[in-house]
């Protein structure tokens, strides 16, 4: 059982975001069509999608 706050962004939303910005959409606007905070984005970006090192 979950407990607190459902999440904002789904992991479809959350791949809909990361794509935009990967193609050059500024993140406040990624943000506006998903309909969430600029910060909320950055989060779930950064928690779902994993980080490539450049090695």
């Amino acid at each position: 059982m979950r407990f607190g706050r459902p999440p904002k962004l789904t992991i479809e939303q959350i791949a809909l975001g990361h794509r935009l910005c990967a193609e050059g959409t500024p993140v406040r606007d990624a943000a506006r069509i998903l309909n969430c905070h600029q910060a909320t984005l950055y989060r779930a970006i950064g928690r779902f999608v994993p980080a490539s090192d450049g090695d």
